[in-house]
């Protein structure tokens, strides 16, 4: 494995191929895998962890009520594509229809919902980087969660007839 490390305050960035990533990545913490980089999240914050809480069970309860399908918590693999990005977002929706992409290591390709939680560290990640390759994978709605101070919002994005998000209500 190669260690070429950039570090920030909330992750750390290190070379490696997807087979090293896959041997690498634990069920105990946020780590994906962009481009020949592995990405490793430090812990979340509480309030992070609130939110996800709180969603999760709203969620959940809504979709178990309806049998839609399934909500995953992180950290799980989401494949986008094939020799394509792995990402662990906060929370993940599969409808029904699709829960033949999913296995016990991983979902493969855009899953129909993807909530991320801002976190200092993953502005640019969450709204730049994972937002186009949510929109690449096809992933149905992109919901992004902005709980830090003076930023607080929520932006909701759906996929379009032209294969582009959009801005939603």
């Amino acid at each position: 494995m190669a260690i070429t490390a950039i570090e920030t305050p909330t992750m750390r960035r290190v070379q490696m191929s997807y087979e090293e990533y896959l041997d690498f990545a634990d069920d105990s913490q946020i780590v994906e895998w962009v481009e020949g980089e592995t990405i490793i999240y430090m812990p979340p914050i509480y309030k992070h962890q609130d939110i996800v809480s709180f969603l999760g069970q709203l969620l959940d309860s809504f979709i178990r009520f309806f049998n839609l399908g399934t909500l995953i918590l992180a950290p799980f693999e989401i494949k986008l594509w094939p020799d394509g990005p792995s990402r662990e977002p906060d929370l993940v929706f599969i409808r029904r229809e699709n829960l033949s992409k999913l296995t016990d290591e991983r979902f493969e390709g855009g899953p129909d919902l993807i909530i991320e939680i801002i976190s200092p560290g993953s502005v640019s990640e969450d709204r730049v980087r994972k937002f186009t390759q949510y929109e690449q994978a096809g992933v149905q709605e992109y919901w992004i969660v902005d709980p830090r101070p003076h930023q607080q919002q929520v932006d909701f994005y759906v996929l379009g007839e032209d294969n582009l998000y959009h801005a939603a209500p």
